[in-house]
């Protein structure tokens, strides 16, 4: 990793004539993507050069009480580009909001402490927090309160991993973060 590009590189040893032509679509699709694609030769060495640019860590706050919950999430978005930091009630959130400044909020609605649907009221009703995407995850069947209350989306919690970071990454794009 190095200036934003994650950089992949082989060496080839004896040398080895490789037209760039043959290698065809890769060099093009590198470059879509704005990434570079190179090949040298020297020294009885060919030298491969992959860089493409590397994603942005997008930090989520999630809110649920559930350990085993944000034990689910964290192997759900391991390897990826999220990074969890978690609470479990939810008096603390609007201070950890201004602290941490997170990209995104999970939030389940049923917390020891807080009513979920006041505390999104309230995220959505703080100017400099309106804008962060809040996706509710919960164990009610209550998408249209959650969706009219401000919340980005809806899961019961009986969610795929793969619908869970297409979610995510909706919110993320949303954000200018791709």
């Amino acid at each position: 990793y190095k200036n934003g590009f994650v950089a992949i590189y082989f060496i080839i040893t004896p040398d080895i004539n490789i037209p760039l032509t043959s290698l065809y679509p890769l060099p093009e699709i590198l470059h879509e993507l704005g990434g570079n694609f190179s090949i040298k030769s020297k020294d009885k060495t060919t030298r491969v050069e992959i860089e493409i640019p590397s994603m942005p860590i997008v930090k989520l706050l999630v809110i649920d009480d559930n350990p085993d919950i944000i034990h689910y999430y964290r192997r759900v978005l391991a390897h990826t580009r999220y990074f969890i930091t978690d609470l479990g009630e939810g008096s603390q959130v609007l201070d950890t909001i201004e602290k941490l400044q997170p990209d995104i909020i999970v939030l389940d609605v049923m917390l020891p402490d807080t009513d979920g649907w006041e505390l999104l009221s309230q995220i959505k009703g703080r100017p400099g927090d309106k804008s962060i995407p809040v996706i509710v995850c919960s164990v009610l069947g209550q998408k249209e309160l959650a969706l009219s209350l401000g919340a980005e989306a809806f899961f019961s919690k009986s969610f795929s991993r793969l619908e869970f970071i297409q979610a995510l990454d909706h919110a993320a794009s949303r954000l200018y973060i791709i």
